[in-house]
C-alpha cells in the first residue's frame, strides 16, 4: 500500500498512521487472524456514473481490512 502511495481510507486513518496504531495492537489482531475470528469492518460503497447511463459500484476498504488481505495474499 505504501508503495503504491495509497490514499487515507474511509476511516480516515493514512498508512502511517495505521502503522503507528498497529503496532500497540498487533498481538490480538494477530490472534484474530490466526484463530479466523477477525471480522472486517463494511466497505464503503459509492456509485460512478457511467457516461453510457447507469451506474459502477466501487467497495472502498478500511485501512485495516486493506493491509490484512494484502499479508494474506502475500502469504498464499
Amino acid at each position: 500500500m505504501r508503495r503504491n502511495k495509497g490514499a487515507i481510507g474511509v476511516d480516515g486513518i493514512s498508512i502511517e498512521d495505521y502503522l503507528q496504531w498497529i503496532k500497540s495492537r498487533w498481538s490480538a489482531l494477530r490472534r484474530a487472524l490466526v484463530e479466523s475470528y477477525y471480522q472486517p469492518q463494511p466497505v464503503k460503497r459509492i456509485a460512478i456514473p457511467k457516461p453510457s447511463g447507469g451506474e459502477c459500484h466501487l467497495g472502498i476498504p478500511r485501512v485495516m481490512a486493506h493491509w490484512c488481505t494484502g499479508c494474506v495474499s502475500d502469504l498464499v
